[in-house]
């Protein structure tokens, strides 16, 4: 009889410890961290979440992060919003951290129209028409349909020496219109109608930024006509 007791009462214990378990390690809130923010790629708060199946009273330890980021890959098939992680705090929070993709150069495709390409050169977006207010044109670069190219590796390094001056993504688009590849040099273009001229070697970074804060030194009204 005794041992019956033991064994109800074991069971019991064990019941108990699995109901709160789940209930302590159910998900309780989710969090989901942009790069830009929700509204820019047309998101509300708690999409990422919906899509990438994760969801409130969950088993905190039976998330896939693999099969949650694959979801929302699959919604997304031009790359432009990607879980970067999903973090676990716990007892019960999730983070989901989004990285967002921003096209800021137009590339011309052989076959007609653009390719829209992000600073990673990570996109898979293309447009008939672009305008060109909004991107930074690069003339002597055209692609059949992939950037695994020299003259796209040799853009990304050039958009890279704008980014390494403490310019966002949108900034450079901002603040370049084109850039031109002549002989060993990088031309850029600005906005405002200035030109910077480097060379394309391993010392671009530092080679633009010091044109740039001598860009920086001029007087407003010298600006648009400055040849750096």
């Amino acid at each position: 009889m005794k041992k019956r007791v033991a064994a109800a009462l074991a069971g019991i214990m064990i019941i108990t410890g699995i109901i709160a378990f789940g209930i302590v390690f159910s998900v309780d809130e989710v969090t989901e961290v942009y790069e830009k923010g929700a509204a820019y790629s047309g998101l509300a708060s708690g999409d990422i979440a919906q899509i990438s199946g994760i969801h409130l009273g969950d088993n905190i330890f039976g998330i896939d992060e693999n099969a949650a980021a694959k979801k929302v890959a699959a919604r997304f098939p031009d790359h432009s919003v990607v879980v970067q992680d999903i973090e676990r705090v716990f007892p019960d929070k999730v983070i989901i951290r989004i990285k967002q993709r921003i096209p800021i150069v137009a590339v011309a495709m052989a076959s007609g129209g653009y390719a829209l390409a992000d600073i990673d050169f990570q996109l898979d977006k293309r447009a008939d028409e672009v305008d060109f207010s909004l991107y930074i044109a690069a003339p002597d670069v055209v692609i059949d349909n992939s950037f695994h190219t020299e003259s796209c590796i040799r853009l990304r390094a050039a958009l890279l020496a704008v980014k390494a001056c403490g310019f966002c993504d949108e900034a450079i688009a901002a603040f370049v219109q084109s850039i031109r590849f002549s002989g060993e040099y990088d031309i850029y273009t600005l906005r405002t109608g200035a030109t910077i001229t480097v060379a394309a070697d391993a010392n671009l970074n530092a080679a633009f930024m010091e044109k740039y804060n001598i860009y920086l030194q001029l007087p407003e009204t010298e600006k648009a006509a400055a040849d750096l």
